[in-house]
């Protein structure tokens, strides 16, 4: 109703109607405002009805943000194109912290372009990707944790997978950074570090 409404107002006016709140928001990420370190929009009704290259833009606008260090879009429509546009947007950003992206209807391949881009990234350190209403194909399952094997600093990753094989493989390497996350906070504080093997036993994936 909201597009309708946005398409009528320009063939009787003529003129563009004024941006909504969240694109006015996401206008503040994009110029990178010092007082936005959250993107906590979960359901948000106005981001759902918003058009498909306003949300594609809304991703963009991470890539040039220093600021924001936790994104919480549960809940809102997003799909494999906004994924990899956030994705895009992440492999030059350093300060996100935090991605929770749950409820979605992200496919397999919009993961694998996620986890692509995550390879690269050096400040994110969870992900959670639970409920997503396409289900990820097993041979897509296999390859995530090789795909994120450049990557040292995730160390939490919310997903639901259906082989076991596939989860081992992505524990292990969520294991492997802890342990690197631990050695460089142990060298920070000029303390011996022991590395702890049980950590790659242990399951990051809640």
């Amino acid at each position: 109703f909201i597009r309708q409404a946005r398409q009528r107002h320009f063939k009787a006016t003529g003129q563009q109607r004024e941006r909504n709140q969240v694109e006015k928001f996401f206008d503040k990420v994009t110029e990178d405002d010092p007082e936005i370190e959250e993107v906590n929009l979960v359901g948000n009704k106005r981001f759902l009805t918003l058009t498909q290259e306003e949300k594609i833009k809304a991703a963009r606008a991470f890539g040039s943000n220093s600021h924001v260090k936790m994104i919480n879009l549960n809940s809102c429509g997003i799909d494999d194109d906004f994924v990899v546009a956030l994705g895009n947007s992440l492999e030059v950003n350093n300060t996100v912290q935090k991605v929770f992206l749950e409820g979605n209807h992200i496919s397999g391949e919009g993961i694998i372009a996620l986890f692509e881009s995550l390879a690269k990234n050096t400040s994110v350190g969870e992900l959670r990707l639970h409920k997503q209403s396409k289900i990820m194909n097993t041979s897509d399952e296999q390859v995530l944790a090789d795909i994120l094997e450049p990557n040292t600093t995730m160390t939490k990753v919310g997903i639901d997978l259906r082989t076991t094989m596939a989860q081992v493989k992505l524990d292990k390497k969520l294991g492997l950074n802890k342990n690197l996350s631990l050695k460089m906070k142990a060298l920070s504080k000029g303390e011996d570090f022991s590395p702890n093997d049980s950590i790659s036993n242990m399951k990051f994936i809640s």
